[in-house]
């Protein structure tokens, strides 16, 4: 699961536009992660402010 520390985000929408299920959208600067996340954690190493976290521990190869 990825988490978001809204304080932390610096609304950059890079993770938006890696998400493979486009499951990420940002709405008035609020960033939220939507239940098709499959957590392949793409987004929580491309943040470069540090806001996602995730308690999936490491990255899956998704392009299987």
């Amino acid at each position: 699961m990825v988490h978001v520390e809204q304080a932390l985000c610096a609304d950059c929408g890079g993770c938006v536009g890696a998400c493979h299920v486009d499951c990420i959208t940002i709405v008035d600067r609020f960033l939220a992660i939507g239940a098709a996340c499959d957590a392949c954690n793409v987004c929580v190493l491309l943040c470069p402010t540090g806001a996602l976290t995730s308690s999936t521990g490491p990255l899956r190869d998704w392009r299987r």
